[in-house]
């Protein structure tokens, strides 16, 4: 029940040119997240164009749980996080989609929702900066997700 968009949607276009796209489950495409000061912080899109998880037909909405369960699941392996916060939103992109932010003690903020220090990048550059940062390369974060997800599947 995909419904199309009446503008251009960002995650419809992302979704049909696979830009940064980390893997693709049947249902969702899963993306890597510009504030991987969240190592690892991943966005799962779904492939059909609709704003809620209800409007997706049930086969195809269970199936979409699942694939973000097994992302889940991956990241969970790959980066040990105190917490994995799974967040459905669509304020800015009403484009069904789920943001998992792997949290840690280790982060100063770690008891507030990551939007708080995400909203402070609108008006400052160094918070920017500091969200987008990441230790390991953006290629290598890619590769060990893929992996990951690889090993879950076989």
């Amino acid at each position: 029940m995909s419904h199309e968009p009446t503008s251009p949607c960002p995650f419809c276009q992302r979704v049909q040119s696979l830009s940064d796209v980390v893997w693709e489950f049947p249902e969702s495409i899963v993306i890597l997240g510009a504030w991987q000061y969240y190592e690892g912080y991943c966005i799962a899109v779904s492939k059909h164009h609709v704003r809620e998880l209800y409007q997706l037909e049930s086969r195809v909405r269970h199936a979409y749980i699942d694939e973000i369960a097994n992302l889940g699941e991956a990241l969970d392996s790959l980066f040990k996080p105190r917490k994995l916060n799974v967040e459905m939103l669509g304020n800015q992109v009403p484009h069904l989609h789920c943001h998992l932010f792997p949290r840690h003690d280790a982060d100063p903020e770690h008891l507030k929702p990551a939007w708080v220090a995400i909203d402070r990048c609108e008006k400052n550059e160094a918070e920017r900066r500091r969200l987008e940062a990441t230790e390991i390369r953006r290629d290598e974060l890619h590769r060990r997700i893929r992996a990951e997800l690889t090993k879950q599947a076989s």
